[in-house]
C-alpha cells in the first residue's frame, strides 16, 4: 500500500534506451533500481502504456478484505487498481 505520486502516459518511445531514458526523466528515478521487471527485455515492456509512481510503500500482512474495511473505517479512499 501506498501513495500516488505521478502517473506518465502518451509516451511512444522508438526503443528501450529511449524509454529508460525519458522514464528517469519523468520520474527522476534510474529504471533499474525501480521497475519491477527491469531485466526483461523489451518485448516485455513495449506494450504498456501507462506507468504508476508510488511513495510510502508500506506491507501489510492482514488479509486485503480486512485491511480495505479498517481503511474505509478510518476514512481513507480506497481505489481498486489492477496492474499488470
Amino acid at each position: 500500500m501506498g501513495g500516488l505520486a505521478r502517473v506518465w502516459t502518451g509516451f511512444a518511445p522508438a526503443d528501450f534506451n529511449q524509454l529508460k531514458k525519458e522514464f528517469a526523466s519523468f520520474f527522476q528515478e534510474d529504471w533499474s533500481e525501480v521497475m519491477v521487471g527491469a531485466n526483461q527485455p523489451y518485448s516485455y515492456h513495449s506494450d504498456w502504456n501507462t506507468y504508476v509512481g508510488l511513495t510510502a510503500l508500506r506491507e501489510y500482512r492482514e488479509v486485503l478484505a480486512d485491511l480495505t474495511r479498517r481503511l474505509r473505517q478510518e476514512c481513507y479512499r480506497i481505489y481498486n487498481t489492477i496492474f499488470g
